[in-house]
């Protein structure tokens, strides 16, 4: 005989369940339970795995030596013939796995132990510990993600102080703009109509008025440059030097130099004094001391007068006397070297000859700077250069040689199409020629010449 289909035996079985519940069942195992405790077992509730397990009851997923221990299987439900269905719907192979609950595990690698498979869909409940390393571990991540987080939000509320700071500047320097372009359209009215005025102005006979003729009927037609000029002024005529004539007491003054450049006063009168009072010079002065002006300077001057019955050459004669006494012996300057320097004489220069002969000594004075500075630094440097005496200098002209190399002039005409040439106030130099005769770099020789601008 057929056994009754599957949905007819659970049918009975539950009519079964419901009169008879304490009818004993067998189970998988051999052992016998009432409908009671079956009905117990399939309707008890499964754990879930968001369920929390307190430290007391966590004892099983926790282990000795490192090893965790092995989960307890868990109860089944079975029918009247002692099949076990694990709520799997009767599949053999299903039937097998439910009731042996440790064919889903597979042994450890410490030492024979099993552990239970992890899955996707694994239900196993989840520790308070777990969760809390899991919470953990989120913490960290959105604390990491939030210092990033405000390390950008701080570095774009700089850039927006820095914004705010730029444009106020602008629209301060816009405002300043705005009020001097203001200022300058007031003064631009006001010559506006100075012009307008000029132009419709009159003079008393009707004629148009011109202010250059009427301060030239004033001061008189202009003088011709370089000459002795007839000037009318107040009905007289009177004649006036040119600018670069000498007047007669600079043509009786001899100039007497050789001390260091910001020397004080006292001490060029103290050591021009000496050579003042030597036996070969003293008759020939009229003063005893040099006239210094100002609180320093590097030169003096020696003023002569005309004695009886002496006329303007025979007061030249007397200066020339002087200057052959300082080159026949020469007078040395202590304060200027422990050697001594020896002091020159000339005569009172013109304007024009000084501006000449200031812009030579100038040549020869940046260019011994140049050359000393590099040897006290043990740079590369020409060492001829470092003696004054090696300089060739017309002081007519303004003119410095240092070897083949013409550094500069103030009379010459400067060298064309050449880049290293520099204008100076009172004349020009070449700095290329200046670097190559003094053998140093370019850039010192361009620094020490752009300070002298």
């Amino acid at each position: 005989m057929r056994p009754a289909p599957l949905r007819g035996r659970r049918r009975s079985l539950k009519n079964l369940a419901r009169y008879h519940p304490l009818a004993t069942v067998r189970g998988a195992g051999g052992e016998l339970r009432t409908f009671l405790d079956f009905d117990r077992m399939v309707k008890s509730p499964r754990g879930s795995p968001t369920e929390l397990v307190d430290g007391d009851t966590d004892e099983e997923l926790r282990s000795e030596n490192g090893e965790p221990a092995p989960v307890a299987p868990a109860a089944m439900s079975v029918d009247a013939e002692g099949v076990a269905t694990g709520g799997t719907g009767g599949s053999p192979s299903r039937v097998k796995r439910a009731r042996d609950p440790t064919s889903d595990r597979r042994p450890s690698d410490g030492g024979g132990a099993i552990d239970r498979a992890l899955s996707p869909g694994d239900d196993r409940p989840v520790s308070s510990r777990e969760f809390r390393s899991m919470l953990q571990q989120h913490l960290q991540a959105m604390t990491a993600s939030w210092g990033e987080f405000s390390k950008r939000i701080e570095g774009v509320e700089q850039e927006h102080v820095n914004v705010k700071r730029n444009t106020e500047t602008l629209f301060s320097r816009v405002a300043q703009t705005e009020r001097k372009q203001s200022d300058s359209d007031g003064r631009l009215a006001k010559l506006e109509k100075e012009v307008a005025g000029l132009r419709e102005g009159v003079t008393e006979n009707g004629a148009p008025s011109d202010p250059w003729q009427v301060y030239r009927a004033k001061n008189g037609p202009i003088p011709p440059k370089g000459g002795v000029s007839n000037v009318a002024s107040a009905g007289d005529v009177r004649e006036q030097p040119a600018k670069d004539e000498l007047s007669e007491e600079d043509k009786r003054t001899l100039v007497l130099g050789g001390w260091a450049q910001d020397s004080k006063r006292q001490i060029i009168q103290d050591e021009a004094r000496v050579f003042l009072q030597r036996e070969d010079v003293k008759d020939l002065l009229d003063v005893s001391e040099l006239t210094v002006y100002g609180p320093r300077r590097s030169f003096g001057l020696l003023r002569f007068q005309p004695r009886p019955g002496e006329g303007a050459p025979e007061v030249r004669n007397r200066i020339w006397q002087v200057i052959q006494a300082l080159r026949t012996t020469p007078h040395r300057l202590q304060s200027v070297s422990a050697e001594g320097r020896p002091m020159w004489a000339q005569f009172t220069k013109t304007r024009e000859a000084r501006r000449r002969s200031a812009h030579g000594s100038m040549l020869r004075r940046v260019c011994l700077s140049i050359v000393r500075d590099a040897a006290q630094n043990k740079e590369s440097h020409n060492v001829t250069a470092v003696d004054e005496g090696a300089y060739d200098v017309d002081w007519n002209s303004g003119t410095v040689w240092l070897g083949e190399w013409k550094i500069g002039s103030a009379v010459h005409r400067q060298p064309a199409s050449n880049e290293d040439v520099r204008v100076l106030s009172s004349g020009w130099v070449d700095l290329g020629a200046a670097s190559r005769a003094l053998g140093v770099a370019w850039d010192l020789t361009h620094g020490a010449f752009e300070r002298e601008l």
